[in-house]
């Protein structure tokens, strides 16, 4: 399902929904038609109540069964009679009544303002005073802001919270491309390594962080398709894209094999689900929603604000010196399994390419995969030559590993520098099937 316009944070809420199975979903004051019509396909039973009627809130709740989810609008709606419209704080106390319920306030930034004319500015409560309550009424629920709601939900869910706005940070802070007259700020962008520089001083633009509507990975598609023609003399029928994120790979290679089944890879729940829109429209598309290594069962993910440094393993000093956005993480955890239970040599339409990266979990990756991987026309692997993860293996591990398996290597498809001194960290090395 593609993202509706309304400003209840949809993802977020679809979250909850999977984890909790609340019953109930509850509009109150002026509610979109759309937000409406999506809460009606996956709520049990839909309300949506106008801020007046405090009597028909009350009698809902009184019959309700389940756990609900409350969408309240903040903001002032009638015109006419200025006294008409109970407030945000009546609303909360009705809704007290209710057993760890989940409560989006909506347009919560303008409780923080002067009030618009719609109604009495002296009888609207401000955002201290909604805060406060929130913590009295719900002492405890986990509060906090998010998407221009203020968010309160029941503590045992905090971490859906918490793993949702790690993922939507890119969405909030980072910008594309700038504009071609600011490029000169960006020489090193112009490589076709995998640096990511930001200069405050260029241009802001509204965000566009997602591959879609990105014209910075638009240009990447283009530079990668330009330098890569060789890929196309393989013919490969499948392709098995460990370590997908949003399908940065997945889409370029799709460049030259538009019709390989493409099998894709990643462990985090949101951006599989960003993976899936991504590929929406491709009929020989599988997303996978589990991590790779060399055993099966739930592990410790290390889920990082710039989810593309997303490990296993936990992050070392030397990345966060180059990479200071990658700081920030949240252990999770992630099912993972071994890449031969995944597939049987025998059902992979042949020739195929594996392609690995996995931010240091490669060996282990590796090891619970040897027949897929051994079977491989081509593999190619991130591997590091300084420790960016902290017990990683490093390239020479990698290399007679998979020198061992049959491979030769064949050189990097892309590697990445040192901002500070251009010194060589991480490469994508090829390795192609010794004939």
């Amino acid at each position: 399902m593609g993202r509706i316009k309304f400003t209840l944070p949809q993802r977020l809420v679809t979250s909850i929904v999977n984890q909790i199975k609340p019953d109930n979903f509850i509009g109150i004051g002026p509610v979109e038609e759309e937000l409406l019509t999506w809460a009606s396909s996956n709520f049990k039973n839909t309300y949506n109540v106008k801020s007046e009627e405090s009597k028909d809130l009350s009698k809902i709740l009184t019959g309700l069964n389940g756990q609900t989810v409350f969408f309240i609008n903040s903001l002032p709606i009638n015109k006419e009679d200025k006294n008409s419209s109970i407030s945000v704080s009546e609303e909360l106390k009705i809704i007290s009544q209710v057993k760890t319920p989940v409560i989006f306030i909506n347009n919560i930034e303008y409780l923080g303002g002067p009030i618009p004319y719609a109604d009495k500015f002296e009888g609207w409560p401000t955002f201290d005073e909604i805060f406060s309550l929130c913590k009295g009424l719900f002492p405890n629920a986990y509060i906090t802001i998010l998407d221009g709601n203020l968010v309160c939900v029941p503590k045992e869910i905090q971490n859906i919270v918490s793993a949702y706005w790690v993922e939507t940070f890119e969405e909030r802070f980072y910008e594309p491309d700038p504009e071609p007259r600011k490029r000169s700020l960006f020489e090193r962008i112009k490589s076709r390594s995998r640096r990511i520089i930001r200069q405050k001083t260029a241009k802001k633009e509204p965000v566009a962080y997602n591959i879609r509507g990105s014209v910075w990975f638009e240009n990447e598609m283009k530079s990668f398709k330009e330098a890569h023609k060789w890929l196309m003399d393989y013919q490969f029928e499948s392709i098995i894209d460990i370590g997908a994120n949003v399908g940065q790979f997945g889409k370029k290679i799709r460049q030259y094999y538009p019709t390989a089944h493409l099998y894709s890879f990643e462990p985090i729940p949101f951006v599989c689900e960003e993976l899936k829109l991504n590929f929406k429209d491709d009929p020989n598309f599988t997303a996978i929603n589990v991590g790779l290594g060399d055993s099966d069962g739930k592990t410790k993910f290390h889920m990082n604000l710039f989810s593309d440094s997303s490990s296993m393993l936990e992050i070392a000093e030397l990345h966060t010196k180059n990479f200071p956005y990658t700081k920030d993480e949240i252990e999770i955890e992630v099912e993972v399994k071994k890449l031969d239970n995944c597939f049987k040599v025998d059902e992979l339409k042949k020739p195929y390419l594996v392609k690995i990266d996995v931010q240091g979990f490669e060996e282990q990756v590796i090891n619970g995969g040897t027949e897929v991987i051994r079977n491989a026309e081509m593999v190619i692997t991130e591997s590091s030559y300084k420790e960016l993860y902290k017990g990683q293996s490093l390239f020479d591990t990698l290399y007679e590993k998979l020198k061992a398996m049959g491979f030769d290597f064949a050189g990097n498809l892309e590697q990445m520098e040192s901002a500070f001194n251009g010194e060589p960290l991480q490469g994508d090395a090829i390795f192609i099937k010794r004939k």
